[in-house]
C-alpha cells in the first residue's frame, strides 16, 4: 500500500540553502498560505541578536517537536521542516488529518549563528560562554569545545556546545 504522504510531498520537495533572513520570509509566507493553520512566532534569539523562529501547527494532544540546524552546517533538515510545514498547511485530507492528531512545534535552524557562518558550530569563546552563563565558572569546556589561550573561535571540524545543552545546565 502507498504511503499517503509520498504523493503530496513529492510535489512539495524543493531543496534550497535559506540565509537567515530568507528564512524568516519563508516562514511568513508559509504562514500566510495556510491561512491561519501555521503560525509563526519568534522563540527566542541567539548569540548574536538574530531570531530563533517557531512555527506551530495543529491541536492534536500529542505534541511533536522537531528542530534543526543545531549544526550551522547541516542544511537540509531547515529545507525538509519547510516542506513539512507547507504540506500541513493546505487542505488536502491528509494534512487536515494530521493537524487534528497531533501538534506540530517546529524550530527550523536552532542555531542561527553557525548557520550563517555555515560551519558546525557557533562563534562564542569559552571565556563568552562563562560570561553569559556564570553559573558554570570553574568547569572545563566538554571534549567537543575547543578553546586556545588567544581566544579564538571554537575550531569549525568538532563538534559545537549546542545552545540547547546551554539551556540544559
Amino acid at each position: 500500500m502507498k504511503h499517503p504522504l509520498v504523493h503530496p510531498f513529492n510535489k512539495l520537495i524543493r531543496f534550497q540553502v535559506l540565509q537567515h533572513a530568507e528564512l524568516g520570509k519563508k516562514l511568513e509566507q508559509i504562514a500566510s498560505d495556510s491561512q491561519g493553520k501555521v503560525k509563526v512566532d519568534v522563540a527566542g534569539y541567539s548569540n548574536r541578536n538574530r531570531e530563533i523562529y517557531k512555527a506551530t501547527v495543529g491541536t492534536g494532544d500529542k505534541v511533536v517537536l522537531i528542530q534543526s540546524e543545531i549544526h550551522g552546517n547541516e542544511k537540509t533538515g531547515t529545507d525538509a521542516i519547510l516542506n513539512i510545514l507547507k504540506f500541513l498547511g493546505t487542505n488536502s485530507p491528509e494534512a487536515e488529518k494530521i493537524r487534528k492528531d497531533i501538534t506540530l512545534v517546529a524550530l527550523p535552524k536552532m542555531n542561527p549563528d553557525a548557520a550563517e557562518l555555515n560551519r558546525r558550530g557557533n562563534d562564542m569563546t569559552w571565556a563568552e560562554v562563562v560570561e553569559q552563563f556564570p553559573q558554570i565558572a570553574g568547569a572545563n569546556p566538554s571534549w567537543n569545545y575547543t578553546y586556545k589561550m588567544n581566544h579564538s573561535i571554537m575550531s569549525p571540524n568538532l563538534v559545537s556546545m549546542s545552545i540547547v545543552t546551554l539551556i540544559l545546565i
